[in-house]
């Protein structure tokens, strides 16, 4: 999402001033909230090459205080001092969109640059949305727009040339299935790659129902015309109270398989995966224990992965063997946080596994993944915020590879102003 950045980031930042412009003091005020920060990044390479990413980012949102329209802007900078800040450097443009919402209204829309995740559609679309509550147990959302998919890197594609549409209607009857709540939606969306003349259509399926004694039971499905036409199936059941929290789940997927995006290729893979969790507190949201495990099967070899697990008033502490056809990988894992005083958060996370890598000649096949780090408020500044993070790495192809990173935020919000 590079092309046409600047002049978005333009456009958004000047209908943010023009919306404060149009809106009268008479009529209603003006409250801008949002977030300046600075983060950077630095780090040793493969080669034995330093690097210092430095990251700036800007969140806005405009509200018209008492009326029905806002603006949001989020975006920023990145650049690397290896190649040169001037010519590395990029601005980055995640989202900037005007939002019509008003309380007990059955009318909603955006329009610009925004997020999109909503049944079948995932990505970032440049259009508009726009939503209709027909009754209490009806509602239509249509959209249509460019829409940028998610490649295997975790970021947006460039949504040029990528015209997409779709909706979603939602049901929510007073019962269903015997539950005491539940709702239902059907969702489609059809995407298309001019550049390279592909066209794909997602149908999508939801229930998901409650009872009051704690139980809960989610279903989707998502089918694609022509080909497989099954490319997700998941149905998970959970039951939660004060003394226990358990989770089964069942699930068939046949994703796409392609070298950048899962948008640009047809060929596909199919698995199944068994997944479960219980857990026992011994003391209501301080200690328990737990057992969680799953099952694989992907390309005709099935694996499997279970170990206990331990709750604590900071975080879980656990423990994973692994085994079956592929790979086996076993060890702990730490997930943890604490806050020693006010304004002070500790957190860190991190395993330690073995692994036996079939497809490397590599002697080394010990990985640890290590995340350790601190955020500071002072209470004397509560709207700026101080962070730290140290993380290690080691794996068959990077046996030292340490990281660290700091960062600076500062939260404003100006209230009702007139």
């Amino acid at each position: 999402m590079k092309r046409g950045c600047e002049r978005s980031m333009a456009l958004v930042l000047a209908a943010v001033l023009l919306l404060g412009l149009a809106v009268s003091p008479a009529h209603a005020g003006i409250r801008l909230m949002g977030s300046v920060g600075a983060n950077g990044y630095a780090y040793n390479d493969a080669q034995n090459e330093n690097h210092f990413w430095l990251q700036q980012s800007t969140r806005l949102s405009l509200y018209q205080t008492g009326g029905p329209l806002s603006v949001h802007f989020s975006g920023g900078y990145l650049g690397d001092n290896a190649d040169d800040f001037s010519t590395s450097g990029e601005a980055r443009f995640y989202k900037g969109y005007i939002q019509y919402s008003k309380l007990g209204s059955a009318l909603t829309g955006r329009a610009g640059r925004f997020f999109l995740y909503d049944g079948v559609a995932l990505g970032v679309l440049d259009g508009a949305q726009v939503g209709y509550r027909i009754n209490r147990m009806i509602g239509v959302k249509l959209f249509a727009g460019l829409m940028g998919p998610m490649n295997r890197l975790f970021e947006f594609e460039d949504p040029a040339k990528a015209m997409s549409f779709g909706g979603r209607i939602d049901i929510s009857p007073a019962n269903c299935l015997i539950a005491d709540k539940g709702r239902m939606a059907v969702s489609f969306t059809s995407q298309q790659r001019e550049e390279i003349g592909l066209t794909r259509q997602l149908v999508g399926l939801h229930t998901y129902h409650t009872w009051m004694t704690g139980a809960s039971w989610f279903n989707t499905v998502h089918l694609r015309p022509g080909g497989t036409m099954l490319r997700k199936w998941m149905s998970r059941a959970r039951y939660l109270t004060h003394d226990w929290n358990t989770l089964a789940e069942l699930g068939i997927y046949t994703p796409n398989v392609a070298d950048e995006s899962w948008f640009n290729g047809f060929s596909t893979s199919t698995s199944i995966r068994l997944r479960f969790a219980v857990d026992r507190m011994l003391v209501a949201e301080r200690w328990g224990v737990g057992l969680e495990g799953a099952y694989l099967t992907a390309g005709g070899k099935g694996g499997y992965r279970a170990g206990p697990v331990v709750t604590t008033p900071v975080g879980q502490v656990g423990y994973r063997m692994s085994g079956g056809d592929r790979a086996i990988s076993s060890g702990p894992w730490v997930s943890l946080r604490y806050a020693p005083m006010h304004g002070v958060e500790m957190y860190a996370y991190g395993q330690m596994v073995s692994y036996e890598w079939d497809a490397f000649d590599i002697e080394n096949d010990e990985l640890t993944m290590v995340h350790a780090g601190l955020r500071y408020t002072p209470a004397q500044l509560p709207s700026v915020t101080l962070s730290g993070e140290y993380q290690i790495y080691q794996t068959p192809q990077f046996d030292n590879d340490r990281r660290g990173l700091g960062g600076l935020t500062w939260r404003f919000d100006t209230g009702r102003t007139r």
